[in-house]
């Protein structure tokens, strides 16, 4: 069936590559609620499972991230699974340039599974009356497609903020639920399901923006021609994920605010949270094992994708601890919240200063 819309033939290419991995956060998924809960990083480090995951075996055929109680993980989610895909062709195109019949067979299961497609679901879609209206069956779905090939299947549209604003989206289609050729769009409650089924019906997809490549998604930034579709987070700073051993993984919207500072000196996080600001001391430090013992420290990991295209950047904050850092209550969380007791991840505000 040809589509009513003109689609970048390079997007239809890309939608015919085989499924080689899915990434799933989704609002759907059982989770966790009970006694304890002030502890809830404990249990949700999904970024330290996935990292693990495809860096020693490859992507997941379907890895399931629950968010229904945290929507705010997506946005972070979807960089992780974006930088991922970029580091698996890195190394794809390292071994390309090198003799296939000297290539070790794990370098050529990963060179074969790097041609596939990696897909990755963010949905938060509940049925308020905001979602409903006009009968509406929820909001609909958009497939964005970044400069690194990442299908993602996504509502709402702020679930990409970060991307958006790192100009990685080079594609943007909205999926209209209404005559869905996988799914009834007017009756069926369980859109996510199948939605990623959308990629065998281009002609479904409805342009939002199409670009040839990043390039030219910056110049019409800078042009003033881009649509302004994607909610951009205006906060200069905020917390994007905290790991399973109290580790707070910060993103700034002007990463040169932690490169103009110097290793061994004290910087200041203005934390602004439910209209209150807060100014907290922070050491800069080069890694985790040279922070100051027990005390709060700022780094930029190693492991970080190095996206020269963008301002914007992570910095670990953290605090080392003797013993064992996973039932300590002296690493960084717990002393950011003896500070602000009522933070609020989701909302609150970060700004680093020297």
């Amino acid at each position: 069936m040809s589509s009513k819309y003109e689609i970048l033939p390079a997007t239809v290419q890309l939608l015919e590559r085989p499924v080689s991995g899915q990434v799933r956060f989704s609002d759907v998924y059982a989770e966790t609620v009970a006694a304890g809960q002030d502890l809830w990083w404990r249990q949700t480090d999904y970024d330290a499972n996935l990292t693990d995951e495809v860096e020693s075996s490859g992507f997941p055929k379907c890895q399931q991230i629950p968010i229904g109680l945290r929507p705010w993980f997506a946005n972070y989610g979807v960089i992780l699974v974006d930088d991922l895909v970029r580091a698996q062709t890195d190394r794809a195109h390292a071994s390309q340039a090198l003799d296939a019949d000297t290539l070790h067979p794990d370098r050529l299961k990963e060179l074969h599974e790097s041609r596939g497609a990696v897909l990755a679901l963010a949905n938060y879609a509940p049925r308020d009356d905001a979602n409903t209206a006009k009968g509406a069956n929820g909001s609909d779905f958009y497939l964005a497609i970044t400069d690194a090939g990442l299908e993602i299947y996504v509502t709402p549209l702020n679930s990409l903020s970060g991307l958006e604003a790192r100009h990685r989206i080079v594609s943007l289609y909205r999926i209209p639920t209404q005559g869905h050729p996988e799914f009834n769009g007017d009756y069926e409650q369980f859109r996510s399901a199948r939605v990623v089924r959308t990629r065998r019906h281009p002609s479904h997809l409805v342009p939002v923006f199409e670009y040839q490549d990043r390039k030219s998604v910056i110049e019409a930034k800078h042009d003033g021609t881009h649509p302004q579709d994607i909610p951009v987070d205006p906060r200069p700073g905020h917390i994007g994920h905290i790991d399973k051993f109290g580790n707070v993984r910060a993103e700034l919207a002007a990463i040169n605010q932690f490169q103009g500072l110097q290793v061994g000196k004290f910087a200041t996080l203005v934390v602004t949270n439910r209209g209150k600001t807060y100014e907290l001391a922070v050491t800069v430090a080069e890694n985790l094992h040279t922070a100051p013992l027990g005390k709060l420290a700022v780094y930029a990991n190693c492991s970080d994708y190095a996206d020269v295209e963008s301002e914007r950047g992570f910095i670990e904050l953290v605090a080392r601890v003797n013993g064992n850092p996973s039932t300590s209550s002296e690493t960084a969380i717990f002393q950011v919240q003896s500070q602000i007791p009522d933070l609020d991840p989701a909302t609150a505000s970060l700004l680093l200063a020297a």
